[in-house]
């Protein structure tokens, strides 16, 4: 009983958020969509070879909440033209799972990290998702962590060079 009534609480604030917050623009910034802060987190596991010998850190390990059961968790690395976007579908990674957990008691936790170029240097990305026929902004930077319900996300390289991008995600619901 108190993990869904904390659940039917969250749920509830996300959603009065996203209904108060908008805007009529084309991409409008609400208050938070996401449960994290969205601030840079990067893990101290370099990994990736980068131009002049350095390594890249791999993406922080993304945390589902504590009421949260995993349900599947995984990694991709998207490569992104200036202005591409790599669509993200939380339900469909679920069901590739096995799962087909209710969009009431959903998480979808991820954690990303530019590889190339790095340093990051003149890279600008988003996270966004659509929300009464406009783009929201979920996320921003070069390296973070966020987390959302079960919305199909976008990666979106706002830079004007090519980068690769790596992600971890996870996704969780409650049992």
């Amino acid at each position: 009983m108190t993990r869904a009534l904390v659940a039917f609480v969250v749920l509830s604030a996300l959603a009065f958020s996203i209904a108060c917050g908008g805007d009529d623009k084309p991409t409008a910034t609400v208050g938070p969509i996401g449960t994290k802060s969205g601030a840079p987190s990067v893990s101290a596991d370099a990994t990736t070879p980068v131009d002049g010998g350095g390594l890249a850190p791999a993406p922080a390990e993304p945390s589902l909440d504590e009421a949260i059961t995993l349900i599947t968790s995984g990694d991709v690395t998207a490569e992104l033209g200036p202005g591409e976007l790599y669509p993200f579908d939380p339900q469909a990674l679920a069901e590739t799972a096995g799962a087909t957990p209710s969009c009431d008691n959903f998480q979808f936790d991820f954690a990303w990290q530019v590889q190339y170029p790095y340093p990051p240097e003149n890279v600008t990305l988003q996270w966004q998702i659509e929300r009464a026929g406009a783009d929201v902004k979920v996320a921003e930077g070069t390296s973070g962590e966020q987390s959302i319900g079960c919305d199909t996300i976008d990666l979106v390289n706002t830079s004007a060079d090519s980068i690769t991008v790596a992600v971890k995600y996870k996704i969780g619901g409650l049992p």
